[in-house]
């Protein structure tokens, strides 16, 4: 509890100096706040949402971890989708415990097991030939593993977070904190940065110790890598962003996969395209690409 305490105070202190903006925003929405779930609480809570509209096209989205928030993770990517020029299907899921989904609504750790069956059995009953695997972070791995393991058709995801050792390495760690150049040209990157890695650090290691001897490094490249067919994916991720760049050079060379780099120095690089007002029709379009592709255009 108080080293808990202790990392609140420093990581609100340096929101509040670094990035006041951001606190603030934080603040007025009660997430600025390092946050563990509270399991017993969360059981209890909706951890999807499904949008049938009758279409051939199914989009999952999944949330992040969301681990530098206070309150429940949101559905991402919910209300812009559901404002859309589409009519597609929509399924939204959130994971309530932070834990990448591999523990389950129950507090088992058959989390992964869960989801997979789940996702089959709305397939099944959507009825929908076309299947979308839409994430950013921590969603983004849930969206390549998901994606892979249930056989959809393409993945999107704004900086995968894998393999996460990207971040949470002395190495990668020591590189973000001593970034003077980036400090000075994009400061709110900068801090932005050292929040999502201080945030990955803490939360990779609650999974490490929920679920030991479960493969939290690679374990979505090598379910993408292990399908057959393989799904159709699109990359987003922050040109300037060290470790999101290194984390999609992982794809380069393999066949299918379309690697997408944003003018951003941040990990949220989903947020700068949103603030140009072309998110929405950069998911789309990129779904637009894959049905001509599978000739359902």
């Amino acid at each position: 509890m108080r080293m808990t305490s202790l990392r609140n105070a420093i990581f609100k202190g340096a929101a509040r100096l670094f990035v006041p903006g951001l606190a603030e925003q934080m603040r007025r929405e009660g997430t600025l706040d390092l946050h563990e779930a509270n399991p017993a609480k969360n059981d209890e809570l909706e951890h999807i949402t499904v949008e049938d509209r009758g279409s051939d096209v199914t989009i999952f989205a999944f949330s992040g971890l969301a681990v530098l928030f206070a309150g429940m993770p949101t559905y991402e990517f919910r209300s812009l989708l559901l404002d859309g020029d589409h009519n597609y299907n929509l399924v939204f899921f959130r994971d309530l415990r932070r834990m990448g989904y591999r523990i389950a609504p129950d507090g088992t750790r058959t989390g992964r097991h869960y989801y997979e069956n789940l996702i089959r059995e709305l397939q099944n009953d959507l009825g929908s030939t076309y299947h979308v695997a839409l994430g950013a972070s921590s969603g983004g791995a849930a969206a390549f593993y998901y994606g892979s393991r249930c056989d959809m058709d393409q993945i999107i995801a704004f900086s995968p977070a894998f393999p996460h050792s990207c971040y949470t390495s002395l190495r990668s760690q020591l590189r973000t904190y001593f970034d003077v150049v980036k400090l000075f040209t994009d400061p709110s990157a900068y801090f932005e940065l050292i929040m999502v890695t201080l945030g990955a650090a803490f939360g990779m290691s609650r999974i490490a110790r929920a679920v030991p001897g479960e493969d939290i490094l690679m374990g979505p490249m090598r379910a993408f890598l292990a399908a057959s067919p393989r799904p159709r994916a699109s990359i987003f991720y922050g040109s300037r962003c060290r470790p999101d760049s290194v984390q999609a050079s992982q794809f380069t060379g393999i066949p299918g996969v379309k690697l997408i780099p944003v003018d951003s120095g941040r990990h949220n690089c989903a947020a700068d395209l949103k603030k140009r007002g072309i998110l929405a029709s950069s998911i789309l379009g990129e779904i637009t690409e894959g049905l001509a592709a599978a000739g359902k255009a």
